[in-house]
């Protein structure tokens, strides 16, 4: 071309598309050599968003590059971002020396104290189950979690106690092949005592979430006598 005036124009000169890597013009084109626009995309770096999105009225790029073409005025929080992805990675790694730790003490431990009990991947959870009950106190109740052993409930206001559940085995979940697989990240403590209301046992599903620090974050009665707790 002649000009430079013909990239990102908003019009499709080549074949390809290859003239509008900042807009969305070529979005449609099956010849497209652009299927995505890169929010750095003077110096053809990522992240990268789709191209239908440019000129949107969306910010998608963290400093509003998609949105060069519109009204939308898009704050800067590329540094936010980029601080809130190097918090992560770090967790991720003190959180990778932790499980490293779990895993060495889960091979004393699943030949001795805990023969027989399935610790989950590697028997982390085992080494997690050895390290004590935790505890988490709200306005009305005080509840214990203590893995493969026992989940309780008391009245801090009249002091009487109840047994959510003992145990624990793995939840399971439906694959698309149609086979149950074992979910690891949810373990099901039940045979609590006897809830008249429902007419059964309490129970309890643990939910596992990744943290460096062991912690019961909540404990809700989604169901009538049926817990969810957060690990």
């Amino acid at each position: 071309f002649e000009t430079f005036a013909v990239v990102n124009d908003d019009y499709c000169d080549c074949e390809d598309g290859s003239d509008e890597p900042g807009t969305a013009a070529c979005a449609g084109l099956p010849s497209s050599s652009l299927k995505e626009f890169s929010c750095n995309w003077e110096k053809g770096e990522g992240p990268f968003v789709h191209l239908s999105t440019v000129n949107d009225g969306l910010c998608d790029c963290c400093a509003g590059q998609d949105e060069w073409g519109s009204d939308t005025q898009c704050p800067d929080r590329c540094d936010e971002l980029a601080a809130a992805a190097a918090k992560s990675a770090s967790q991720a790694m003190e959180g990778s020396k932790v499980r490293q730790g779990y895993v060495s003490r889960a091979l004393h431990l699943q030949s001795s104290r805990f023969k027989d009990r399935d610790g989950g991947p590697d028997g982390v959870f085992l080494a997690a189950a050895e390290d004590g009950c935790l505890k988490l106190n709200d306005v009305d109740f005080e509840f214990e979690v203590c893995l493969f052993d026992r989940v309780t409930q008391r009245d801090l206001k009249s002091g009487r106690k109840f047994k959510l559940g003992q145990g624990g085995e793995w939840a399971t979940s439906l694959w698309e092949n149609g086979q149950h697989r074992t979910d690891d990240t949810k373990l099901i403590m039940n045979h609590g005592d006897f809830c008249a209301p429902a007419h059964k046992s309490r129970e309890v599903e643990i939910d596992f979430e990744c943290s460096a620090t062991p912690a019961l974050i909540s404990v809700q009665e989604t169901q009538v006598c049926s817990y969810t707790a957060r690990m």
